[in-house]
This record gives C-alpha cells, structure tokens and sequence, in this order.
C-alpha cells in the first residue's frame, strides 16, 4: 500500500530507490496473480468443498486484495516509473481504487476475524446466524465504508491547505491501525476458544493445534507486514507538521518499507496453499491426468467417494481453518 501526500499533482517520493518500486511491482504482480487464481477457485470450485463457512467474505477479501495489487503496480509502475500513464483524471481514480481497496481489505478481514470469534465461541449459534445473505450484506456495508477512505486520498482535489491534508492521512492511517488492533485483540480470543475447545473435547489429535498455530502465524504476518508500515508512515505526516523532530530518514521510512507492506495482500493465497488441503487439491484440478491419484479428468473431476470421505473426515471446513487469512 502507497500513501502519497501530493499538492498539486501527487508525485512519487523523489528519495524512493528504483529497486524499492520495482520489488513493490513485482509483489504486486505476485499477489494479483494468486488472489485471482484464489478467487477463480472459490467460484469454480470443481470439488465443491471451497464454498463452505464464511466463503463469501473471503471471495470479497481476495478480491479487496486484488483490486490493492492492481492499483500498486499502476501506481507505482505504469505512472512513476515508466511515465506510461500522466492523465490527471487517471491518477485520481488510481488513488482512490488503491486506498478504496486497501480499507476494504483491512475492514473485511476485520470482519472475517469477527466471523471466526463467533463461530469459535458459539459453533453451532454462530453459523445459524451468519447466514450467507447476512454474510452478502455486511460485505456489500464493508465495501460502502470503504468509500470515504478512497475519497480521503484525494481530499487534496478540494483543498490547498497542506496541513489539513496531513491531518485527513494521519486520521486515515489511525483508522486502519485500529483494524489491525481489534484484529489482534480478536485472533486472541480465537486461540483461547480453541484451546478451550480443546480441553473440553479431550480430543487426542493435532487439529485444535493446527488451527491456534495458523492464527498465531496470521498475526506475525500481520504484525510484521502492515503495523509497521502505518506507524511509520504516520509518523512520517506528524513529522511534516512539525511536530516531532528527528532524521528525515527515520520518518521515511515507510518509503522503503513498501513491498514489505505489499506482502500483506498476497498472503491469503499463500497461506491458503500451504495450511489447507482443500484449496491444494481445487488447484490441482486441471493438471489432473491420472485416475489413479483420485481424479477423473473429463471435463469435469470427481473424487472417488471413499477418498472423498477420508479428505472430508480428517480437515476442517473452510470456515474453521481459515476464516482469519492474511492478517
């Protein structure tokens, strides 16, 4: 994610190196590939095991994830590094589609945390009550407060007071910090649940294990990839204000901290590939030749059933396993 302070007409930080914006690309590119291969997957779903749980606001977050690595790679290439966009019109509409796509993302992974918090306290009440249509219209609300986020981006189009617009970004990147707080404070929560879960069953297996390590895992990646970022990019706007003193080169460095920062919008698909077997075995689909490994490939897969119940028996549903993605 790139928060740019313009004036006039916005313009890259003079001091961003070559090599910052062209790794912040080739993430971009990285993650836009794997979060439309993720969404393709859920849509698709040829083994008919993706659309379970809280599908619906993972589609909407993959897409929210693409939407943000498209806008980089505009951004950042096609308008400061190869100069290839210069319309006006067109760099306000990058703006607002990047930041519009980066609050979706933080606010609907919010609400996916909350998602998995209910079903984790209440499973058998939480998935009663979060019904696919309740699902649709939070996600359709999510995408509405998204609005004056992507509006905010170009405030500078209605006012010429730099200070102003310093304090518009700093209350924006406020905002999405406490995303990440009550994300934070939420996955915690989960963890407990599932060890209490846990306790209570005196289940001997992994699988309650498996789980409170996936979201230990989102949260170190949402730590280390998004935290630091706002922080320092905040701090970097008080220091414009004079606020604070100290080296430019501290209060800049969120400048170099992009494709770190990027990284938080590829994760989801990653971690999906790694963690879940279910989106593996969906990916694999079309590079299935052989009846011999469960597949039968023409046109349509089908597993054999015996298969079909030992994979279904020993993991967890969708909503279960990865209901807090990319933190």
């Amino acid at each position: 994610m790139i928060l740019l302070i313009p004036t006039q007409a916005p313009r890259f930080r003079s001091d961003d190196s070559r090599l910052t914006r062209i790794s912040t690309m080739t993430v971009g590119a990285i993650g836009a590939l794997l979060n439309i291969l993720l969404i393709i997957a859920i849509i698709v779903d040829p083994l008919k095991v993706l659309r379970k749980g809280a599908w619906i606001t993972i589609l909407n977050l993959a897409f929210a994830d693409f939407v943000v690595c498209v806008a980089n790679i505009l951004d950042v290439g096609l308008i400061f590094e190869f100069h290839v966009i210069d319309d006006p019109i067109t760099l306000r509409i990058v703006r607002f589609v990047l930041i519009f796509g980066v609050s979706a993302s933080f606010i609907l992974l919010t609400l996916l945390t909350a998602e998995t918090y209910v079903v984790a306290k209440y499973p058998i009440k939480g998935r009663l009550v979060l019904t696919g249509k309740k699902t649709a219209m939070l996600c359709m609300v999510t995408w509405f407060l998204a609005m004056p986020f992507g509006l905010s981006n170009i405030a500078y189009l209605y006012t010429d007071n730099f200070s102003m617009l310093l304090k518009v970004y700093i209350g924006q990147i406020a905002a999405l910090e406490l995303t990440v707080f009550v994300q934070v404070i939420l996955k915690v929560f989960i963890i407990r649940e599932i060890m209490k879960s846990r306790r209570n069953t005196q289940q001997h297996n992994n699988r309650h294990k498996e789980i409170a390590k996936t979201i230990i895992i989102l949260n170190v990646i949402l730590m280390v990839t998004a935290l630091p970022y706002f922080v320092s990019k905040q701090l970097e706007f008080v220091w414009k204000l004079g606020l604070i003193g100290g080296d430019h080169w501290v209060w800049k460095f969120s400048n170099y901290y992009q494709p770190i920062a990027a990284i938080n919008y590829m994760a989801n698909p990653i971690l999906y590939a790694l963690r879940l077997p279910d989106y593996r075995r969906t990916i694999l689909v079309p590079f299935a030749k052989c009846k011999g490994k469960g597949f039968y490939f023409s046109g349509c897969p089908r597993w054999r059933n015996s298969e079909v119940a030992a994979n279904t028996g020993n993991s967890l549903p969708l909503s279960s396993r990865s209901t807090t993605t990319k933190l």
